[in-house]
């Protein structure tokens, strides 16, 4: 996810003519033919390229070689072919694998004003050009809250182990001592619709795959959690994030899954971004209000009156030298420091 992020960045830096801060401000606002021509080859290029830097990221870690896109196939055929492709001729993926990322891709897409749309839009309302708005979704989106949420259901289903030690996890989560994923929405309070079509997908998946070995751990989870009352009051329902396991049986690795949310992602957030370009009275920067909840009035202390405060939290943590800073000081040179 953090090749991701960076390549986004990086993008901006070849195309100055999709730079507000190079080209004028009024670049994507001002309505007109050419300004909505260049914003529009900036999201085809963003969404074309999504794919591609994440298949380049998928791959470079492998130590094998970037896939040039193909053509003639479908957005999610040619990423697939982009990940996978080792030089056999003809290569096409699966079908069933194409169409069940095709439908996660959709149900994944847009949802609303969440942390990472807002980002974007936060980002994208000082008139930044739209390759660092999207990179700063991405790095909004890759926190364990949002996008990592998938990731952390797999965890938390490992960490289970088997159907017999869910009663003792749901016991440990209200006693809070463990944290369980996958459950509760902040806007879908009695069910994610989403989560109905990603088990209807599942199946199509392990048809294919096989079932995955923590099926039967996330059943158990999820048929116990929905019939106990503790769960009911609270609206913990089952969420989109079980479609991890989906990810899981395709043979994507967990730290990837974010990279899989943040694909699809991106065309929502440009969906928000071109609309904010084009509202009407033109964009103003965001600029929330913070509440003080501070102390009031104070009186200055000198420096050298001041008694540090002791505890967690409040006093810096020392930091532990590495053992390089530990032979360098052991080191002689020229100029060496003699304090």
């Amino acid at each position: 996810m953090a090749i991701l992020t960076s390549a986004f960045a990086y993008l901006g830096s070849y195309y100055s003519e999709a730079n507000p801060s190079l080209q004028g401000q009024s670049l994507f606002t001002k309505g007109d033919y050419a300004s909505l021509a260049n914003m529009d080859k900036q999201i085809y290029r963003l969404i074309g390229k999504a794919t591609t830097l994440a298949a380049m990221a998928y791959r470079v870690r492998q130590g094998r070689d970037f896939v040039v896109p193909p053509t003639g196939l479908s957005y999610t055929a040619s990423f697939l072919y982009q990940m996978d492709h080792l030089g056999q001729e003809n290569y096409r993926p699966s079908p069933v694998l194409e169409k069940a990322l095709d439908v996660l891709f959709l149900l994944h897409a847009d949802h609303e004003l969440n942390a990472s749309c807002t980002t974007v839009l936060q980002t994208g309302s000082s008139l930044v050009d739209p390759y660092s708005a999207i990179a700063a979704g991405c790095a909004s989106l890759y926190g364990p809250l949002h996008g990592g949420a998938n990731e952390a259901v797999i965890r938390m289903l490992i960490s289970i182990g088997s159907p017999a030690n869910v009663p003792a996890f749901l016991e440990a989560v209200k006693r809070r001592e463990k944290v369980l994923s996958g459950f509760g929405h902040r806007v879908y309070k009695t069910s994610d619709p989403r989560s109905f079509i990603i088990r209807k997908t599942a199946d199509e998946v392990f048809k294919v795959t096989g079932k995955d070995e923590l099926l039967e751990t996330a059943m158990a989870l999820h048929d116990a959690a929905i019939k106990d009352e503790y769960f009911v009051k609270r609206r913990l329902a089952p969420n989109v994030d079980f479609c991890g396991l989906i990810y899981r049986a395709m043979g994507f690795p967990l730290d990837f899954f974010p990279v899989l949310f943040a694909v699809p992602r991106v065309v929502g957030w440009l969906a928000h971004w071109r609309q904010m370009m084009l509202q009407e009275g033109g964009v103003k920067i965001w600029r929330p209000r913070q509440v003080y909840t501070g102390s009031g009035k104070r009186d200055y202390i000198a420096v050298d009156k001041r008694v540090p405060e002791e505890g967690l939290k409040k006093a810096p943590i020392p930091v532990v030298h590495s053992g390089i800073t530990k032979r360098t000081g052991l080191a002689e040179f020229k100029g060496k420091s003699k304090l």
